[in-house]
């Protein structure tokens, strides 16, 4: 029992650390369309995605890009959101299949624009 609540709270952890990520990479990408740039060769989308710190981001991170009040013009707001399904306590999927929760961990960040968008597309926010 100890064992399992230690690893519990190890994977809290890990969960707080995607949470963290997530919401880093929103504000970055938040900034980089406010500006309306793109550093990486593909779309901003996959530029944000490529920065996450776990290959669990990179690999399986939904990234959203959308304007809320459906305005792409200076001054009105951009919205950015990475969302990755956590597993908690993964590997007691064998001891115990059926009752291991899965949750939806997103990061979000609203900016202003400061310039229109023409070097990205907006493709809906991750809920």
């Amino acid at each position: 029992m100890l064992l399992l609540i230690v690893l519990g709270v190890g994977d809290f952890g890990l969960a707080m650390n995607t949470y963290n990520n997530e919401t880093q990479l929103a504000n970055q990408g938040a900034r980089l369309a406010v500006v309306n740039k793109n550093p990486g060769p593909g779309t901003l989308q996959e530029y944000i995605k490529s920065q996450g710190d776990t290959n669990d981001i990179q690999t399986n991170a939904t990234v959203g890009i959308c304007f809320p009040d459906g305005n792409a013009t200076v001054g009105h707001p951009v919205q950015v959101t990475v969302s990755v399904v956590h597993t908690f306590l993964p590997y007691l999927q064998n001891v115990l299949p059926g009752h291991i929760a899965s949750k939806t961990i997103t990061g979000k960040a609203v900016m202003r624009l400061e310039q229109n968008p023409t070097v990205y597309s907006a493709n809906g926010c991750a809920s």
